[in-house]
């Protein structure tokens, strides 16, 4: 329940710094990925852990979210 920045950098694209409200890890075949509110775009979104850099929290608390459809992993796939 804390907040998170990190930069992330999506394929065949420069980096960019996100802020997010984490909502839960998820392995998929040989990848992880962090499920999470996006602070910037006011969505949910699935960012892969290999391609993640420099997380850090922010001190800044939230309430959580309801994931649109109740299964992590199915909002990844």
């Amino acid at each position: 329940t804390e907040r998170l920045e990190f930069s992330y950098t999506p394929r065949d694209r420069e980096p960019m710094r996100r802020h997010v409200e984490p909502h839960r890890l998820v392995p998929l075949g040989r990848r992880w990925y962090l499920v999470a509110y996006d602070l910037h775009r006011h969505d949910w979104r699935s960012f892969r852990l290999d391609r993640l850099t420099d997380p850090r929290s922010t001190g800044a608390r939230f309430r959580t979210r309801d994931l649109p459809g109740a299964d992590a992993a199915a909002f990844v796939r």
